[in-house]
């Protein structure tokens, strides 16, 4: 991957006129983000955080208050310039498919082709297959599946072989076992034709599980950008870390690259001086190890099974309230009582560290 498909700089937008003197609400606060080309990544944040306003400024649905906004190596938002969405060489994939309902499915993929190019039928033909629809062209969209139609919202972005495709909460109205199962069969189409893909989501597991890179947003700011592998193991603060997975946050006293905790003393992920003397560390449930003891000083309260795994909620003696993870075959149950011990690296933040306001 060489370039950006997608830069954005200093990004800024507010909604709302001022009210009796009070100012706009802003909603994205000087935004930077590049997209690789070739690559797909993550917008990961919760509802009202910014990260749909930041895919409608991309796909030029909004105007910018402030910021710039390339394409390619063309600048499409900027102080004095706003080129049009259907100028930008954009797809979008909004969170309902919106297809042509009075359309077929070649026609719905064929939309935006040049005249041409849609009376030849080669990219639709190439297109319905990559999306494992061939023989289905001739259908109207209500006869097909949600996750088929899907497919088909995915093509008709991928038609005109756009410079990046935006795809807006994709796989929301679908159910979970169709979610998992759609959303890698889309990064597999992406993959395939070599697009750039922006794909802003609230899912965690669909972003960390999907996406080359991953931005996480908080209240109008991208607050940590890396690989889903950094986002999640080293997070920057303790908003990320409680967002990005489930997270045990231990009381510690750190030393010399180690931490003191009620499960142990664990090594420190990152040497930071901040990591020195009272910190919060943050543990996540895969790092609790429970084995049952008769005489064990934690108790297990409750236990939630997931079908490939299981979580565990563990009191420990001083009253510490713990989430283990464990493989489907433990068969720890509620009342038992165990021994818990952690395993490192921990990341670890002053004692006292905010959460964050949102996430």
């Amino acid at each position: 991957m060489t370039g950006s498909a997608v830069r954005v700089q200093g990004l800024v937008k507010s909604f709302g006129p001022p009210r009796r003197g009070a100012p706009a609400t802003p909603v994205l606060r000087s935004v930077d983000l590049d997209v690789p080309s070739g690559s797909l990544i993550a917008v990961l944040g919760p509802s009202g955080c910014g990260k749909t306003t930041l895919l409608r400024l991309v796909a030029g649905f909004e105007r910018a208050d402030a910021g710039t906004v390339e394409v390619g190596d063309r600048l499409v938002e900027g102080p004095g310039v706003h080129v049009a969405p259907e100028r930008r060489r954009v797809g979008v994939v909004p969170q309902e498919q919106a297809l042509f309902p009075h359309l077929s499915v070649a026609a719905n993929i064929g939309y935006g082709l040049p005249a041409a190019q849609r009376r030849a039928g080669r990219r639709v033909a190439e297109l319905l297959e990559l999306a494992e629809l061939g023989g289905l062209g001739e259908r109207m969209p209500h006869e097909l599946s949600g996750g088929q139609q899907q497919r088909v919202a995915v093509a008709r972005a991928l038609a005109p072989a756009p410079s990046v495709v935006l795809l807006d909460e994709p796989f929301g109205g679908l159910d979970a076992a169709l979610r998992i199962a759609i959303r890698h069969h889309v990064r597999a189409m992406l993959a395939a034709t070599g697009a750039t893909a922006l794909l802003v989501t609230h899912d965690q597991e669909e972003a960390l599980s999907v996406a080359d890179r991953v931005a996480v947003m908080r209240a109008g700011e991208v607050v940590q950008e890396g690989t889903p592998a950094e986002v999640y193991g080293r997070p920057v603060d303790l908003g990320v870390a409680t967002f990005v997975g489930e997270a045990n946050l231990l009381p510690g006293r750190a030393s010399d690259g180690f931490v003191d905790t009620a499960i142990g003393r664990l090594p420190v992920a990152i040497a930071r001086e901040r990591c020195d003397g009272e910190v919060t560390a943050v543990v996540r449930p895969e790092q609790v190890h429970v084995r049952p003891v008769e005489n064990g000083t934690a108790i297990i309260e409750d236990r939630l099974f997931f079908g490939h795994d299981a979580m565990l909620r563990v009191r420990l003696g001083d009253g510490t309230a713990l989430q283990a993870r464990v493989t489907r075959r433990a068969t720890m149950s509620p009342g038992e009582r165990v021994e818990v011990s952690g395993e490192g690296p921990v990341v670890c933040f002053p004692q006292g560290a905010s959460l964050g306001s949102d996430p």
